[in-house]
């Protein structure tokens, strides 16, 4: 008998292509992070304040709410002025805003 003849299979050479490694379980899903819930809107209150203010305190009142320069509200008043609904939005802001009487308020 020839060794052709018989075929023993572990004795052959190792198959040269890699075998697939074996499907993992599937891992367990990470929970996402829950985002923290917004903080509630806060309201706009317009109040005509003491510090800062030229004629009635309408422009810091605005600004300090907006948490912006006052310049910049006064500049906007008086182009508001020019195209023709400035004095009456300012007058009218002035009659309608309470005066800040509590710092607090006020900012």
């Amino acid at each position: 008998m020839t060794a052709t003849e018989f075929h023993d299979p572990t004795l052959s050479a190792p198959d040269p292509t890699p075998t697939p490694a074996p499907a993992a379980a599937p891992a367990a899903q990470a929970v996402p992070p829950v985002a923290p819930a917004p903080a509630p809107a806060r309201r706009f209150r317009l109040v005509k304040t003491r510090h800062g203010r030229k004629l009635f305190g309408v422009c810091a009142g605005i600004a300090r709410e907006l948490d912006v320069d006052v310049t910049l509200i006064r500049v906007a008043f008086v182009g508001a002025a020019f195209a023709g609904f400035g004095i009456p939005l300012y007058l009218a802001a002035a009659i309608l805003a309470p005066r800040a009487e509590d710092e607090r308020i006020a900012g």
